[in-house]
């Protein structure tokens, strides 16, 4: 499929493109109870929502946002920081973020955070983060521990660890490099597992399955045993 197009979908509550078999170009007029968005990947040239503008998911223009979207899955390279801070603030009121990174070593994500434009997602409503394909690198160190530091009200944060690395010694030097004990929430835990499956968020049974709330969180399934 090369291009979608919606023009006017009142009762559309889930938008899920499947990676390579999705379109290059997706364009949605008007989606008002859209709650569930991913997979966007690099390979999609262009993503439209109402009026924001995503190109190749590595730069972003909005002029309003989307308060409707709740799960949020993205593919993205570096991980940039900068790119996914942009889809926060056009979206909210996310409450779950899935991240499938592919390490970059000359992104720096040094983004600081601006106490006198604060992001709303991350002051009131950002609760769960999967990060995938997590490596332990700067560019990916840095990146989460922005959120570590800056998301108010995370209840958790999950990282998909990859290859054979996620030993004690390591994650004791994790735990020092994100600065977990200065997280911004009290409550917030984080997991560490070993990431045994390298394909992305979108290969899961149950995922076209309406009754399953977030049809990317793989540990409401029992057969579905990666990183959730």
């Amino acid at each position: 499929m090369v291009e979608l197009i919606i023009e006017y979908a009142p009762c559309l509550e889930r938008l899920i493109q499947l990676g390579k078999e999705g379109p290059r170009t997706s364009r949605v007029i008007a989606a008002p109870k859209l709650a569930v968005l991913g997979y966007l990947t690099p390979r999609i040239s262009e993503f439209e929502l109402g009026t924001i503008i995503a190109k190749e998911i590595i730069s972003i223009s909005l002029t309003t946002s989307v308060r409707t979207v709740r799960i949020l899955v993205l593919d993205s390279i570096g991980p940039n920081l900068d790119v996914v801070v942009g889809f926060l603030r056009y979206f909210p009121c996310i409450e779950k973020l899935y991240i499938q990174s592919h390490l970059r070593m000359g992104m720096k994500n040094v983004r600081q955070y601006d106490t006198l434009d604060p992001i709303e997602c991350l002051e009131l409503h950002l609760r769960a983060i999967v990060l995938k394909t997590y490596e332990g690198k700067r560019p990916d160190v840095n990146f989460a521990k922005f959120f570590v530091l800056n998301a108010k009200v995370l209840e958790v944060m999950k990282f998909g660890v990859c290859g054979n690395t996620c030993n004690e010694k390591w994650m004791a030097n994790q735990h020092r490099r994100l600065q977990l004990d200065n997280k911004a929430s009290r409550d917030a835990q984080f997991e560490f597992r070993r990431d045994y499956d390298s394909y992305s968020f979108q290969y899961n049974k149950h995922i076209h399955d309406m009754w399953v709330l977030d049809p990317f969180d793989r540990s409401l399934c029992k057969c579905c045993q990666l990183v959730s």
